[in-house]
């Protein structure tokens, strides 16, 4: 555990505690004045009630949503892709979620674009700009929403169901008495991750408005990146230790959550439904459909999109060839360097970590006290330790390198990946090692010959997963490359979002073309069954 454990608590544990620690302190003595600087700040009240706001949208609306989306993949059975299709959003960097949502609502390259409706000022006007983007983060993460809550609903056994049925009780009865009691603590943990993801939304809305229009949509994240880069760095500590503590709440209500659910046994629904299949199939065509309006944007010729409508008769691959000649190609080839020594060094740390504390020599209190800590730092986003990050970074010379930008991203990737490898390894039979042991296999024997093959499922999953996580990172490579030496795909397409003069074409060119590594990503997802598998 211990290499994995150094580099964990050297770029998560020690930023988060130092965060803390130096907002409650001017020079080496307590002191509360950053708190009170940053409340007699009232663009910081108005910050504050935004992400409240934003916090209570995002526990109630998702988990809301993906309930029904779980019931339809979990009577329908839809096949492999379905599942992977929903997951996909979740996958997509961030900024080209942006790209998406600002190509969607922009009244020249969106749907209204080519009708006669007049569109609205969905992004300029301070009343649209929040709930605009929150549609935008909501379209991202239903889908994980909605596999975790199918997680759950496999978990149960169908003799209740059909036990229920057999004494009378219909759907809405059996949905409320035994489906919805079973997947409380589900929908408790699905809640908390929702409102996690919701705190880690930096990216959406700095590369859209900035915080704009009128600080409509400046939320903790944009406030703790524009203190500490904008001349007011302990107020931006102060702010970022509160977006720690938030994350820090968050956590443990999910681990509190989740240590209280409890299997109803049996063995999962077999019956298939067709109605579930055909909700399952719409929920999948709702999350491609912004994916797939990136097509004939980037086909359109020229800028016909500033020009009062999308010209689709004349496809041309200008805008695919343009992007590419200003600088996409190379930001493609960097990202996938990054990506894959992310990936590597993600497996190679977390599989024996993950091991280690799944051996049952392994001491029980220690076993706790690493799994609290991982869920603590699963819950954090970059923005909550920035401060003492960029510290970090200058202190050890890693500003303007690739390992500046890496060894933070393997860091904040091992959390989920050791959680997901142990939680697969917790399931195989005891008596498969203990059989090993007595034949004489030693640890490292085990580790590769008898563990590892069992625990395949859960390291395509942390693969995946560290690969989107470097992939799609923003914070990070912006705060690190600070002579633009090392430009990532979405630094790339962040560039390309004008406030007035985006060049329709060429945005929805590179995002079409960012796209295609995640797809790929996400097909290694292959069948929702496998992926439950993994969750549970």
């Amino acid at each position: 555990m211990l290499p994995a454990g150094c580099l964990y608590c050297l770029f998560v544990l020690f930023p988060l505690a130092q965060v803390v620690w130096l907002s409650l302190h001017r020079g080496n003595a307590f002191s509360l004045d950053a708190y009170r600087a940053l409340w007699a700040d009232p663009t910081f009240h108005i910050s504050l009630a935004n992400t409240v706001g934003w916090e209570i949208a995002a526990v109630l609306v998702p988990t809301a949503l993906a309930l029904p989306i779980a019931l339809a993949v979990a009577r329908g059975r839809p096949g492999p892709l379905i599942p992977a299709v929903l997951i996909l959003p979740l996958l997509l960097p961030p900024i080209v979620v942006a790209a998406l949502w600002t190509l969607l609502y922009s009244p020249a390259a969106g749907p209204l674009a080519v009708t006669s409706l007049p569109s609205p000022d969905f992004l300029g006007d301070p009343r649209l700009a929040l709930p605009s983007l929150f549609v935008a983060w909501l379209w991202s993460v239903l889908g994980i929403g909605a596999l975790l809550l199918y997680a759950g609903l496999t978990r149960i056994g169908r003799e209740w169901g059909e036990g229920a049925e057999v004494e009378g009780a219909g759907p809405l009865w059996r949905l409320i008495h035994i489906t919805l009691p079973a997947l409380r603590p589900v929908i408790a943990v699905t809640a908390a991750v929702n409102a996690a993801l919701a705190l880690q939304v930096f990216d959406l809305i700095f590369a859209v408005t900035g915080g704009g229009p009128g600080n409509a949509t400046m939320l903790l994240p944009l406030e703790v990146y524009g203190r500490v880069f904008g001349g007011r760095p302990a107020q931006g500590d102060a702010a970022a230790a509160l977006e720690a503590a938030l994350g820090v709440a968050l956590a443990l209500a999910a681990a509190g959550a989740w240590g209280r659910s409890e299997s109803f046994g049996g063995e999962p629904p077999e019956r298939r439904s067709a109605l579930g299949a055909i909700l399952a199939a719409v929920a999948a065509v709702i999350a491609m459909l912004p994916i797939l309006w990136l097509v004939p944007i980037s086909l359109a010729p020229g800028r016909s999109a500033l020009l009062g409508g999308i010209d689709v008769s004349r496809p041309t691959l200008s805008n695919l060839s343009g992007v590419l000649t200003l600088g996409l190609g190379g930001a493609l080839a960097e990202s996938a360097v990054l990506a894959l020594i992310a990936v590597a060094g993600v497996l190679v740390l977390s599989y024996p970590a993950a091991f280690a504390l799944a051996e049952r020599t392994f001491p029980r209190q220690l076993r706790l006290a690493a799994l609290a800590l991982l869920v603590i730092g699963l819950f954090q986003g970059t923005s909550a330790i920035l401060p003492p990050l960029f510290s970090l970074l200058i202190s050890l010379g890693l500003l303007d390198s690739v390992w500046g930008i890496v060894l933070p991203e393997i860091a904040q990737a091992l959390p989920l990946a050791v959680l997901v490898i142990w939680g697969m390894l917790r399931q195989m039979p005891r008596e498969i090692g203990e059989s090993a042991e007595v034949d004489g296999a030693g640890p490292w024997r085990r580790l590769v010959a008898i563990s590892l093959p069992q625990a395949r499922p859960a390291l395509i999953v942390a693969g995946v997963w560290a690969f989107a996580t470097s992939w799609n990172a923003y914070l990070l490579p912006l705060i690190v490359s600070q002579g633009v030496t090392i430009t990532t795909v979405p630094t790339f397409l962040a560039g390309l979002i004008g406030r007035s003069d985006t060049q329709y074409g060429l945005l929805a060119a590179g995002s079409l073309i960012a796209v295609l590594p995640v797809v790929a990503a996400a097909l290694l997802l292959r069948s929702a069954r496998a992926v439950a598998g993994v969750l549970r």
